[in-house]
């Protein structure tokens, strides 16, 4: 391990010195997860970094204090990056990983407040319109696997779409006849 590095051990329940403000941690060896403590005691894992990875880009990018706990699972090894000594490579790789978590964090409030049908239409929504035409090239799998639902599930919603005139789909592409329609269903109101 390097010199630099700091070794965590299992049982640590809050690691200190980790999310000082415009800094990164590089976890070289290990299994560190970042878990909140609700107000009756329970521990809910929000995200689990296995090495070699980095973590703590909240920090790093906002400048804002961390508000969960990094919690080392078995011996890890962690160093503390500056925001000034940050390679190219890394910011990447930080930049991923926050569009990782977003996604899934997207996905975890769609799936909690808003049905299959509303899910679904806004993504045929985004898609079409960060194309800037009105055509999904993407199959119902991806589909399925993009709003977190069986593909099963988007072929009757996609059957049911159909039957309201609002898609038309072929073997390479669906095809958004009624885009009104379609912002409607998702939620978005038009005048």
């Amino acid at each position: 391990m390097p010199s630099n590095s700091t070794q965590l051990n299992a049982w640590l329940l809050r690691i200190p010195f980790l999310g000082k403000l415009w800094t990164v941690q590089d976890l070289i060896k290990g299994k560190v997860k970042y878990v909140i403590v609700t107000s009756n005691g329970e521990e809910h894992i929000l995200h689990v970094s296995i090495g070699p990875a980095l973590f703590g880009e909240v920090p790093f990018f906002s400048g804002l204090p961390s508000f969960g706990n990094f919690v080392a699972c078995e011996k890890s090894y962690v160093q503390l990056i500056d925001r000034k000594d940050i390679t190219k490579e890394q910011l990447e790789y930080l930049c991923v990983q926050m569009a990782r978590k977003i996604r899934v964090a997207n996905l975890q409030y769609e799936s909690t407040f808003n049905s299959s049908e509303i899910r679904l239409a806004r993504l045929f929504y985004t898609l079409s319109i960060s194309v800037g035409k009105d055509i999904v090239e993407s199959n119902q799998r991806e589909l399925a696997n993009m709003v977190g639902l069986h593909y099963m599930t988007v072929n009757k919603l996609l059957k049911k779409f159909e039957e309201m005139r609002i898609e038309t789909r072929s073997r390479k592409y669906i095809k958004i006849n009624d885009s009104k329609a379609l912002m409607l269903l998702a939620g978005f109101f038009t005048t």
